[in-house]
This record gives structure tokens, C-alpha cells and sequence, in this order.
């Protein structure tokens, strides 16, 4: 029983800690934004952060998507 309770405890674990560092690199992404030209550096940051965002909250990178064009 503590093994399947440790093993579900450890995935728990895991999921968290990647969560946290997809909203990390998220967070990083939209800083590396606001500092950036209109350049293909910007460019290339709006369709990083489509990538990133495109399952969890899909509206907001389209928006991303949509700048990225522009």
C-alpha cells in the first residue's frame, strides 16, 4: 500500500514541478517580449510563446499567433 502511495505521491511531484517550470519559461518568455524591437527577434519569442501556449490556454496564443503575423 505505501508503495502505490509513494508512487502516486512521486507523479503528484512531478506534474507540480513541471507546471512550474512551463509557467517559469512562460513568464521569461513574455519579459524577453516587452524588452524586444519590432524585429524578427519578437517574432520569433510571439510564436515561442504560441508553442508553449497553445494546448493550456489556446485564445491567448492565438493572440500571440495573430502579433507574431502582424
Amino acid at each position: 500500500m505505501w508503495r502505490k502511495i509513494n508512487i502516486v505521491f512521486t507523479c503528484f511531484l512531478f506534474t507540480c514541478s513541471f507546471t512550474l517550470n512551463a509557467q517559469e519559461n512562460i513568464e521569461a518568455l513574455k519579459k524577453k517580449l516587452e524588452n524586444q524591437k519590432n524585429d524578427t527577434t519578437q517574432v520569433g519569442t510571439l510564436i515561442e510563446l504560441y508553442e508553449v501556449l497553445k494546448y493550456d490556454d489556446p485564445d491567448l496564443a492565438s493572440e500571440y499567433l495573430t502579433k507574431s503575423l502582424q
